[in-house]
């Protein structure tokens, strides 16, 4: 092997990459390890490398060397076994830096610098200083520029080791300097170096320095000399720092304290010093100080610290403090838990004693924490015993294997291991990856400053001051250190006395005493005041120097006899140690496992005292943490039935870790207010105390009481409670389960089961925390898991569950293998509609709510498990009949697992969905697992929706899902959707909305069960679309407004679903095609809204019928009133029209008024103002003090109702208010807002300057800004002075100068002296506002000779910025982006002077010997061009930054054009004048055209170059833009482009608007990146582009809506008309009429003429919304036809609108008749209701479809001819059962008459007779069932008066009590024959035969009808009067009511002759005065005709008894 090898040096701390050159390439060892052996130790190589440069290579990581200081040998090995020596390695001290000289220099770099260190000699004393020149490689590293340094030992004429360098070149400010012997390993703690470019310092540093050792350099500028002294001012403390520079051991064992060194790097005076403190996390250690050299260390002091025991391990911060108070930044201590699982291997069989071989020590679990990786530290702290033996162990370093690492050696290394080398040559080591780069370490957090003055170290004091009469013994002195105080009061229980401190800042404690205080102010600074106890006491004083670490200790004792104040103190559990005696304060007790509490009782010997008792608890700040606190990622633990208690001991204590317990602020004055939280409180005022002390932990606690002393001081005693241990330490669990994340362990934990027994659970997910539950069946000090933490991975996943008991050496471990499946979903929902929610279907023409649009369903059982159960159920009553969908909704745990679902039986589909606007608000309306840790970005990457057809009933769903692993799983559910009930009446949706649907209206949610809503509506809301669908199919709904009918507009029947192909899920969401699932009906209907005025109720019933079932759902409606005076836009417009928007939520309420501030630019100086009203009917007005401003250009805005202030307004000076107050009213004229906007202009924010010249000879000279420094052209050698003068670009910007860079002159001009080389100076602008400010640095370089300078430079192409001068070396060149290669010309003014470049040159170009033109390639990034000149002096170097720009770059340098005589334009008829003033108008469907040129000359005054040239941009190609001009819309992307070199750009606009202009190019558009936004900027049109609508009215587009129409008081009525030209474009341009054809008799279309002779026209108003309002006005009702045509005469559109009267409209009696028959009405009985058909008209004639003006309706009855009694009669109007539909069916009663005769009905409507009269007979009451009384008699004279009474009865024989019907009776006379068989008959009865009552009268064969008198009696009935026959006689006398002979029969009487005795025997009657009729003979068929006279016969043909009486039929012949 060659012997070649570097470094050859570095730090005992190793870390250093050792590389060595071999002499061949290795064969076969390329993947096994290499050795390399310093002295003993032999570490692994970590890196070979057979392609190197140098040769192969090998590279190893030196080791540290423990022993400091060493030169060892090298020797490399293939094999580990045979070593073959190479060289040596010197071990030094890490270097340390003291000073740097210079700390300054100019930043053109070239200065030496010396770096001189701390160290007086690193190296061993053989090791000499030409040794370190030969063997280091020094370097220095000044911030990241790294140059070679020399080693510099001290000497006479600089007695200080060194570094020294030559300082890089570098920017001004300060950097890190550190340095290095060989390259890698630099100081740890840098020093500072300052690029400046004061000349001045030298003088500056002369000035208060006295003159030490000088060292001189010499540079371009005149020698500097630099003065260095050790000499301090001496009020200037002397800091130096002390510093944690390393650390040993960093790891130790956690169950046992380790002794911890750390190396301060300083020797520090630290005899008598303040012991230091170590912090380990926030346990605090009192340490000590050492001073001497630590092995592994180095030299210096020492902090020794015993390292507290952390039994459970883990890596803590560690930090020290040197004062007590302040600590250093924290380094790291790691904890290792007990090694367990020893299993050796690697050992063989057989072995020589000094054969070496590796022993591999395998370990169960890794004892360190799961983030530790410094495994070096373990190597270099372990040590291994062998044969038991300590004496007999192997020495540092081992090898600490991580897992998977090294999986190349010769022995497979389990992990984790211990590789432990025995005998021979040593130890195995391996180390981490090599270093790239220095860490400086420590950092300066790891340092104290301390103060080295050595005054500083005074600890004494100067005085010990005591009350009068008390003295100390000895007598004082600062050296005395222990004092006994004499004279002091015996029986006193306090004691004060005060110190003072030598040392000026020096600090004095006492115990744990405060300094005394009187209402808050000190009454001497070290005055303390202390208690007393029975006894000695002893207070202990130290005195710490200002050094903060320096300590002296006094100690005073005072002698006290006071009374003790217990008299006793006593525990139940055991006896105390010693027994209880006074003077005695500390107190032992020793208790067994089992005993958890002791009771404690003390008693004082008064009542006067108070007894707290403090029981001291868990230190909270470490807490014993039995479960890990694992992350959600990470297998966790916890407790199943609550955290085991008695664990180990652990109290309170003092930082000083003092036994003594805490004690409250404030001196010894107890307040229960400052005890320290956590303490437990127990107060006896009658002086004796009993308290239960709780023992919930094993090892020692310790308690304390405290009594209370008269002076509020306290006396302490201290309880210390031992309890035992429990005999049984052996930890085991008692349960074992899953608490979430996954299953249950199989098989089921069971303290019985074999140890080896795996417990195998199935995990949820990888990104759900699997949580273990485990209960410890005894008390343990820890459960974990092995590792500590687990992340689960898809598959098997094996790990431990681990138990420590209290003893922290017994152990348990329960193996437990959890699988995670890749196959199962995470999430599962299933999505349908409720009632109380909109959910769905969408309607036709409908969109759906943003929100709520579904309902995840709650109720899927069992609740939806990853791993199961695998069956579920959805529905159960929750899913109604009428839905006819649903949506499966899933998640993926795996991303890359699949799932499919298919239906088994029931559903159809599935559709699977993939339209993204469904997929948002799916995953909108649902939350995904809570528990999971991914973002809402992958869970929608793991989301799949699909839609389902419900079948009625059960509907079986599969779902399978396969992961990365290949397993699956199969989840089942069931959905059960309703069945249909056949008579269901009920809605599920009834949506109130405008015709397109975008708006809802508010009002309560729907339900089925909840029939009737109020809806309010905003106005105007020209129409409005009902939506219903009905929950069975089958059911119909008629719709009526305000009662009137309206049919619908639309029925689902004519609605077709998407095909059953269709993949993605329309926006209309339409039902399912499926061949068991009838599809939904929906109802939709459009009714006229615009007319109603604001406050009317109108009302909406849906009836629904389904079979036998109907229900009623009503909607009332009303508008309300607007009162809205709100802004829904607002904002600003520049003197250009350039609009600035204000958010309207910055507008802050100030009293009745929204006021906001606007600051605006200072360029400002005139704006104008918009608005856009909510309410486009509210009007607007403005009020300003502001003067007008007419120069401005207005803003054009569509928006309805939009405002814009018809002239800008100027506004003040900067910094003052210009107030402007927008009105806002409301359309109701009553509610208005004033909207109050304040315009500040801002002060100037310019920090540019305008010019900056020079003047030099008397020449001005113009520089050029661009530059960075600004260069001063045409300087030449000798030049002196310069004069520069800078004006800003604000006037009102502040301009000063810094000669120094930090002391800034005010001032606009500046002379500066010159000398040769650099000169410079900064200009500093600060803007108006004072928030920027610009810097601009002047560089003027005055030449050393005048021969070494370019005389010319020039770039082609480009331009050199600033231009060339001689004395400017440095310049910026931009190139085009269509340049590859640009040339340099060069020329110097001395022929003989040599250019030479450097820089990328393209291929056969050579960058020396600079020929005087150079081609170089555009991305060369920067050239250099030195000047050498031909003699002696200096050369010059040009420096040109080349700067290529990107192709999007070049935009800047186009032209983008337009006219209007590029753009086809067609001006509406209605608006002829030109719509955008300043811009550019366009018609949609008409091209455009736009210009693209190259703007040479701009491109050559920044390029150069010809003209070819600049047409090397026409292969640019740009792309067009149209971007909206108010951001109401989307920019529209064109795909017209052009070359540059085409120059044109055609598009053909569609859509109307506003739109501002841009090119982009294409490439940008096209490529997503490709373009930095900071340099990309787009072209813009400075016209803004307007695109009017196309001159049509398109029919296909537009829309024309009729809704059924209600007349209403002014007979208006309404249509809407929305015009749109061919491409939808809303067209309001062209104006249009309407003409109304009347009603015709079959309501058909008219034709092409539009209507007959006579139509109605139609007036059009437009809305805001761009409809138009089409309003006729007519009086009647019926179908009319509708037409829209343009101006021309072309018809657009037409349809039929249905016009109705209202429900309410009146009824009108001149309009209005009635239908009766002829001859009028008659009614069958008295009592009876007549009835009248109503046909009922309003004022114009139409007919009236309800009756709903009924109480309108009155009428009189009006007896005829004197008949009957007249007056009103009770009416109802009901529907009656007439075919014609307009008819209605009056009844009339007429039981309040008098019955009989003829009465006339008169109706009334509004006191208006409804013609025609109606005639009205009323038939009698009283019947032929009437009887006679009291007569007639027997026997009568002739001619006498005969008289009776008769009773009236009706036809019911009810007896009639109210008379006037004697017209009705009458009373007939008959002579009795001698035939007694004949029955006679009446003459006019007609309505049947006399009863047979007076059978045995005789005959009579003919009646006469006498005149009788009747009258009504005052009893009710008649009397009848009349006279008897003249003949005497038997006479039958027959009374007749209404025709019929009374039922009772005739009475019999006989006349006598006159003076006769009519009680004798009758006489014979004489002969009837009238002729004998014969009696008829029955005819053939056995009828006996009737005899009436003056007929010849009525011969009866039939007779039929009627409820009402008798029904005859007869035939008469005359």
């Amino acid at each position: 092997m060659e012997h070649s090898y570097w470094p050859a040096m570095g730090t005992y701390k190793g870390g250093t990459n050792l590389t060595v050159l071999l002499e061949s390439t290795l064969t076969g060892q390329t993947s096994a390890w290499l050795y390399c052996r310093f002295d003993s130790i032999i570490v692994f190589n970590v890196d070979y490398n057979a392609r190197a440069p140098e040769g192969p290579t090998v590279t190893f990581v030196v080791p540290p060397f423990v022993e400091g200081k060493k030169e060892v040998g090298l020797a490399f090995s293939v094999d580990g076994l045979h070593y073959e020596p190479f060289g040596k390695f010197v071990y030094h001290e890490p270097l340390m830096i003291f000073l740097v000289e210079p700390p300054a220099g100019p930043p053109e770099g070239g200065h030496k610098v010396s770096v001189r260190l701390l160290n007086p000699n690193p190296f061993l004393e053989r090791v000499t200083a030409a040794d370190v020149r030969l063997l280091a490689e020094p370097k220095c590293l000044f911030q990241d520029a790294t140059v070679p340094g020399t080693y510099e030992p001290a000497s006479d004429g600089y007695p200080w080791l060194s570094v020294s360098c030559s300082a890089p070149p570098g920017g001004l400010g300060t950097v890190d300097l550190s340095v290095s012997l060989n390259g890698q390993e630099y100081t740890s703690l840098p020093g500072t170096y300052a690029y400046t470019a004061d000349t001045m310092q030298t003088q500056e540093q002369e000035a208060d320095v006295e003159p030490g050792y000088i060292t001189t350099e010499t540079t371009e500028a005149a020698s500097s000399f630099y003065y260095y002294t050790e000499k301090k001012t001496a009020q200037d403390p002397v800091l130096l720092s002390a510093c944690m520079m390393s650390i040993y051991p960093r790891i130790g064992p956690g169950a046992t304290s380790s002794a911890v060194s750390v190396s301060l790097g300083v020797t520090l005076p630290v005899t008598g010093a303040k012991r230091p403190l170590c912090r380990f996390g926030t346990n605090v250690t009192t340490g000590y100080y050492n001073v001497g050299t630590k092995i592994g260390l180095g030299n210096g002091t020492f902090v020794y610290c015993p390292a507290p025991t952390m039994p459970l391990g883990g890596t803590v911060p560690l930090s020290i403090s040197m004062d007590g108070t302040t600590f250093t930044g924290a380094a790291s201590f790691t904890y290792y838990t007990p090694l367990t699982g020893f299993n050796v291997s690697n050992l063989p069989p057989v072995m020589n004693q000094l054969g070496p071989f590796e022993a591999v020590i395998q370990l169960s679990a890794s004892p360190f924490p799961a983030a530790f990786t410094s495994f070096d530290q373990v190597a270099f702290t372990a040590w291994c015993c062998l044969d038991g033996s300590y004496s007999f162990r192997v020495p540092a370093p081992l090898s600490f294997v991580k897992p998977t690492d090294n999986t190349s050696a010769p022995v497979p290394v389990p992990s984790p291991d211990v590789g432990v080398p025995l005998f021979g040559l040593g130890n195995v080591l391996s180390l981490g990856p090599p270093l790239k780069r220095p860490t400086p370490v420590p950092a300066d957090t790891l340092c104290l400053k301390y103060n080295a003055d050595p005054s500083a170290t005074n600890a004494n004091l100067t005085s010990v001051g005591i009350d009068q009469g008390v003295s100390l013994s000895p007598a004082f002195s600062a050296s005395t250190t222990i004092y006994n105080v004499i004279g002091n009061d015996p029986k006193a229980v306090t004691f004060a006395f005060s110190l003072t401190p030598a040392g000026p800042g020096a600090n004095v404690s006492v115990d744990l005493l405060s300094p005394v205080s009187v209402s808050g102010s000190p009454i001497v600074t070290g005055l303390f005041r202390g208690p007393l106890v029975p006894g000695t006491n002893i207070f202990t004083v130290r005195v710490t120097g200002p050094n903060g670490f320096t300590q002296m200790t006094y100690y005073i004792y005072v002698t006290c006899q006071a009374t003790a104040l217990v008299t006793s103190l006593t525990a139940d559990a055991a006896a105390l140690a010693p027994a209880f005696a006074e003077g005695v304060y500390s107190y032992a007790l020793s208790v067994n496992s089992s005993v958890q509490q002791i009771v404690l009782t003390a008693a004082s010997n008064g009542t006067r005292y108070t007894l707290v008792y403090n029981a001291a608890v868990y230190d909270p700040a470490q807490p014993l943490v039995v479960y890990p606190s694992n992350t959600a990622l990470t297998v966790g633990v916890t407790a199943v039935l609550g955290v085991p208690s008695n664990l180990l001991c652990r109290n309170y204590t003092t930082a000083a870790n003092t036994s003594k317990p805490l004690f409250p602020g404030g001196g010894m004055n107890i307040s229960m207010a400052k005890l320290p939280g956590g303490y437990g409180f127990l107060t006896s005022p009658s002086g004796a105390l009993t308290a239960t002390l709780a023992l919930d932990c094993f090892g020692t606690k310790v308690f304390y009481v405290w009594v209370t002393q008269t002076d509020k001081t306290a006396v302490v005693y201290t309880l210390t409670v031992k309890r035992a241990m429990p005999a049984d330490l052996t930890p085991a669990l008692s349960i074992l389960d899953v608490i979430s994340g996954g299953t249950d362990p199989t098989p089921p934990y069971n303290i019985s089961n074999p140890a080896d027994t795996v417990y195998s659970i199935t995990a949820t997910s990888i990104y759900q925390q699997l949580m273990l539950g485990a209960q410890p069946a005894a008390p343990v000090a820890a459960v974990r898991t092995v590792p500590d933490q687990v992340k689960l991975d898809y598959g098997h996943n094996t790990f431990s569950l681990a138990l420590t008991g209290l003893d922290y050496v017994s152990k348990a471990s329960y193996s437990v293998d959890a699988f995670v499946p890749s196959g199962v979903l995470a999430q599962m929902f299933v999505q349908y509609l409720i009632f109380s929610v909109f959910m769905g279907p969408i309607l036709p023409g409908q969109t759906a709510p943003s929100s709520n649009f579904f309902v995840v369903n709650t109720g899927m059982s069992p609740q939806f498990q990853s791993t199961g159960p695998f069956n579920y159920s959805v529905g159960d009553g929750q899913i109604d009949s009428s839905q006819i969908y649903v949506l499966l909704t899933t998640w993926e745990w795996d991303a890359t697992a699949t799932t499919t679902v298919s239906c088994w039986s029931g559903c159809s589909g599935p559709l699977y969905v993939t339209d993204q606007t469904w997929l948002t608000r799916v995953s909108s309306s649902i939350s995904i697992p809570a528990t999971s840790t991914l973002n809402s970005t992958q869970w929608a990457q793991r989301m799949s929706v699909w839609v389902l057809g419900l079948a009625y009933g059960v509907n079986q769903v599969q779902v399978n899902v396969t992961g990365s692993l290949g397993d699956s799983s199969t989840y089942y559910v069931s959905i059960n959707r309703d069945s249909l009930v056949a008579d269901d009446a009920t809605l599920t949706l009834v949506n109130v909305s405008a015709p397109n649907g975008t708006q809802a209206f508010g009002g309560a949610q729907f339900s089925p069960l909840t029939q009737a809503y109020n809806v309010s509506l905003p106005k105007p809301v020209p129409s409005l679309l009902f939506s219903v669908l009905t929950k069975n199919p089958a059911a119909t709904v008629s719709m009526t407004v305000d009662s009137i009918p309206v049919a619908p507009s639309q029925i689902s029947a004519s609605y077709s679903p998407p095909a059953p192909t269709t993949q993605t899920l329309t926006n209309n969401l339409q039902p399912l095609p499926s061949q068991t699932v009838p599809p939904a009906t929906y109802w939709q209907w459009g009714i006229p809204f615009g007319n109603v005025t604001a406050g009317v109720v109108r009302r909406v019933d849906f009836t629904v019928t389904c079979g036998s079932a109907q229900a009623v759902y009503s909607y009332w409606l009303s508008v309300a009133i607007a009162h809205d005076a709100s802004l829904s836009s607002v904002g600003i417009y520049y003197v250009e029209g350039t609009q600035v928007p204000i958010p309207l939520s910055s507008f802050q309420l100030n009293g009745n008024q929204q006021m906001y501030t606007a600051s605006v630019p200072k360029a400002v100086q005139a704006l104008g103002l918009y608005a856009i009203p909510t309410n486009p009917a509210s009007s607007i007005s403005l009020n300003t003090s502001a003067p007008s401003a007419t120069v401005i250009q207005r803003p054009v805005l569509n928006a309805p109702g939009s405002w814009v202030s018809p002239t800008g307004f100027s506004l003040g000076p900067v910094k003052t208010d210009s107030l402007f107050s927008l009105g806002v009213t409301a359309p109701d004229g009553v509610s208005k807002q004033v909207y109050l906007l304040d315009v500040v202009r801002l002060a100037g924010t310019d920090a540019t300057l305008r010019s900056l010249n020079a003047t030099v000879n008397g020449t001005v000279i113009q520089l050029d800004l661009r530059a960075d420094p600004v260069q001063v052209p045409g300087l030449t050698a000798g030049t002196s002075s310069a004069r520069f003068a800078w004006a800003a670009t604000d006037s009102a910007a502040a301009s000063a100068y810094s000669l120094d860079g930090t002391t800034v002159l005010s001032g606009t001009s500046v002379t500066l002296s010159l000398s040769p080389g650099t000169n410079s100076f900064k200009v500093r602008v600060v803007s108006e506002d004072g928030a920027a400010t610009g810097w601009y640095s002047v560089n003027a370089m005055v030449p050393i000779t005048a021969g070494a300078t370019l005389a010319t430079m020039a770039a082609n192409p480009g331009v050199l910025v600033p231009n060339f001068s001689p004395s400017v070396a440095q310049y910026s060149l931009r190139l085009p982006s269509n340049v590859a290669i640009f040339v340099l010309n060069a020329s110097a003014a001395d022929r003989a002077v040599q250019i030479s470049s450097t820089g990328t040159n393209p291929p056969g170009q050579s960058s020396l010997n600079f020929p005087g033109e150079m081609r170089y390639k555009a991305d060369v990034g920067g050239v250099i061009l030195g000047v050498n000149p031909s003699m002696s002096g200096p050369a010059r170097k040009y420096t040109v930054t080349v700067t290529a720009l990107k192709d999007y770059e070049m935009l800047t340098y186009l032209d983008f054009m337009g006219s209007q005589m590029g753009i086809k334009y067609q001006a509406p008829p209605s608006n002829p004048s030109f719509p955008n003033p300043g811009g550019l108008a366009a018609t949609a469907g008409q091209q455009v055209q736009f210009q693209v040129a190259a703007n040479c000359s701009r491109y050559q005054r920044n390029f150069g170059g010809d003209s070819a040239l600049c047409e090397g941009m026409g292969t640019l190609v740009v792309q067009l833009i149209l971007g909206p001009a108010f951001g109401v819309f989307a920019s529209i992307v064109t795909n017209a482009t052009c070359t540059v070199a085409k120059g044109t750009l055609s598009y053909t606009p569609v859509a109307a608007g506003l739109y501002v202009v841009q090119a982009a190019l294409a490439t940008c558009q096209q490529l997503a990146g490709y373009c930095d936004s900071k340099t990309y900027k787009l072209l813009y049109l400075p016209q803004t582009l307007m695109v009017l609508p196309a001159s049509d009215i398109s029919p296909q587009n537009s829309a024309l809506t009729l809704p059924d129409a209600v007349i209403d008081d002014s007979g208006s009525v309404h249509a809407t008309f929305t015009p749109r030209d061919t491409y939808g474009n809303m067209q309001t341009s062209t104006p249009i009429r309407c003409i109304v054809c009347p009603p015709t008799a079959d309501a058909a279309p008219q034709n092409a003429s539009f209507c007959p002779a006579v139509n109605l026209t139609a007036t059009t108003q437009l809305y805001a919304t761009g409809a138009y309002d089409l309003a006729y006005v007519t009086s009647l009702a019926g179908m009319y036809q509708v037409v829209v045509y343009d101006n021309q005469g072309n018809r657009i559109l037409d349809g039929l609108q249905r016009v109705a009267l209202p429900r309410s409209a009146p009824i009108d009696g001149g309009q209005s008749s009635l239908l009766v028959p002829p001859g009028g009405l008659s009614v069958g009985q008295p009592d009876d209701v007549i009835s009248v058909t109503l046909v009922p008209r309003d004022k114009a004639g139409n007919l009236i479809q309800f009756m709903d003006d009924s109480a309108s309706i009155s009428g009189t009855l009006t007896p005829v001819n004197g008949t009957g009694t007249g007056g009103q009669s009770a009416f109802r109007v009901t529907s009656g059962n007439s075919t014609a539909a307009a008819n209605f069916t009056m009844y009339v009663s007429v039981s309040g008459l008098r019955p009989g005769g003829t009465y006339q009905l008169r109706i009334y409507a509004r006191d208006v007779q409804i013609q025609p009269t109606v005639s009205v007979t009323l038939p009698p009451a009283i019947s032929d069932r009437s009887v006679t009384s009291s007569g007639p008699p027997q026997s009568v004279q002739a001619n006498a008066v005969i008289s009776y009474h008769l009773l009236p009865l009706s036809a019911s024989s009810q007896k009639i009590g109210f008379g006037g019907e004697a017209s009705f009776i009458q009373v007939g006379i008959c002579a009795a024959g001698a035939e007694s068989a004949a029955s006679a008959s009446s003459a006019g009865a007609g309505s049947g035969a006399v009863e047979s009552a007076a059978a045995a009268a005789p005959a009579c064969p003919t009646l006469a009808i006498v005149s009788a008198q009747v009258k009504d009696s005052l009893f009710g009935d008649y009397t009848i009067a009349l006279t008897a026959p003249p003949q005497a006689g038997t006479y039958q006398i027959t009374t007749i009511v209404s025709g019929n002979p009374l039922k009772e029969g005739p009475k019999m009487i006989t006349v006598v002759p006159a003076g006769g005795n009519s009680g004798g025997s009758p006489s014979p009657a004489p002969a009837p005065a009238s002729v004998p009729v014969p009696a008829p003979a029955p005819d053939a068929s056995g009828n006996v005709p009737l005899i009436v006279p003056g007929l010849k016969s009525i011969q009866l043909l039939t007779q039929e008894q009627t409820p009402n009486g008798a029904s005859l039929s007869f035939r008469v012949r005359d």
